[in-house]
């Protein structure tokens, strides 16, 4: 759990627990997150990234099998 339901829940965007268990099985299913502006929290997407050192970058994708379209 990270963002506003984690701030309502553990007062945190993104709760050492969350942290501990995707540094334990190393994967973690991410959807959109909430950021609640102006409530002096980073965002949640920023804590993930320096918590665990993830530098994201993205790109267009390419569909290697011939007539399927990304």
């Amino acid at each position: 759990m990270a963002g506003q339901c984690a701030i309502a829940e553990y007062g945190v965007p993104v709760p050492e627990q969350a942290i501990a268990s995707i540094r334990k099985n190393k994967v973690a299913l991410k959807g959109p997150m909430t950021n609640v502006v102006g409530t002096g929290f980073p965002s949640p997407n920023i804590t993930l990234r320096v918590e665990l050192d993830i530098i994201c970058k993205s790109g267009q994708a390419m569909s290697l099998i011939q007539g399927y379209r990304v």
